[in-house]
Order: C-alpha cells, then sequence, then structure tokens
C-alpha cells in the first residue's frame, strides 16, 4: 500500500509542476478580468480553512505518517495525538513561512517575465523532487 500511495502521490505532484511551470502570470489575469469586469473578492480565510479538507497532499500526508508511525504503535491513541501536533505544527510553521517569503518576493515578482521564469523554475524544482523521490537519490 506504501508504494502505491507513493506512486500515485508522486503523479500528483508531476501534474502539479507542470500546472505550475505553464501557470498563466498574474497579472494577465488581473487585467484580463478588469477589462471583463468580472473582478470578484478573494476567498475568506473561513473558506481556506474549510477547503483544507479538499487537499489531496494532506490526505497522502496523512495516511502516510498513520500507516508508517502510528499504527504500528500498540498505544496508538497517544502517538496519534502526537503525530498530529507534530504535523500542525510542522505544517503552521511551513504555511506561515510560505507567506512570510511570498510578501518578501512580491515586488521581485512584478513583471510578466519574472512570474514566467519563476514558475518555471518552481516546476522544475517540483519535479527534481518527484524524481529524486522515485529514484531514492
Amino acid at each position: 500500500m506504501t508504494h502505491f500511495l507513493k506512486y500515485l502521490a508522486g503523479i500528483y505532484l508531476l501534474y502539479m509542476s507542470f500546472k505550475i511551470a505553464t501557470a498563466v502570470p498574474l497579472n494577465s489575469i488581473i487585467s484580463a478580468k478588469v477589462n471583463s469586469a468580472e473582478v470578484k473578492q478573494p476567498p475568506a480565510f473561513i473558506d481556506g480553512v474549510l477547503s483544507q479538507g479538499l487537499n489531496p497532499k494532506a490526505w497522502l500526508v496523512s495516511m502516510s505518517g498513520v500507516s508508517i508511525f502510528v499504527s504500528v504503535q500498540t498505544q496508538s491513541t497517544f502517538y496519534l495525538l502526537v503525530f498530529s501536533a507534530i504535523s500542525f505544527t510542522v505544517c503552521f510553521v511551513g504555511i506561515s513561512t510560505w507567506a512570510a517569503m511570498g510578501h518578501v518576493i512580491r515586488d521581485q515578482l512584478s513583471t510578466r517575465t519574472r512570474q514566467i521564469r519563476f514558475n518555471m523554475m518552481m516546476g522544475l524544482l517540483l519535479s527534481g523532487t518527484v524524481i529524486s523521490m522515485f529514484f531514492g537519490l
């Protein structure tokens, strides 16, 4: 089952890397929406929180972590709580760092060309991570 999840997650991440590398720059999206008068309010905080229940990466990490670290323990309830607390802490720090760095580099991505280069680099880095996962590098 672990190998199946590994390859399923890898295929999904390769798809995500392709979507990231070929994403349309934000400036193009904004100007197209302004011209068509379809500018909407961004999602509220609660919308973002609720959408995490649909996050396939989170489900894959949870299933993998529980099957590897929790289910093999005799006191599985205690280890499930420990795993959940550690996962929450790591995710909170990671998401906070991601948001802070996005705020820091926002001005660097103000042009279409820089956004295209950034998206391609992020897609390539994610692809490289998946390839190293597949080949154990």
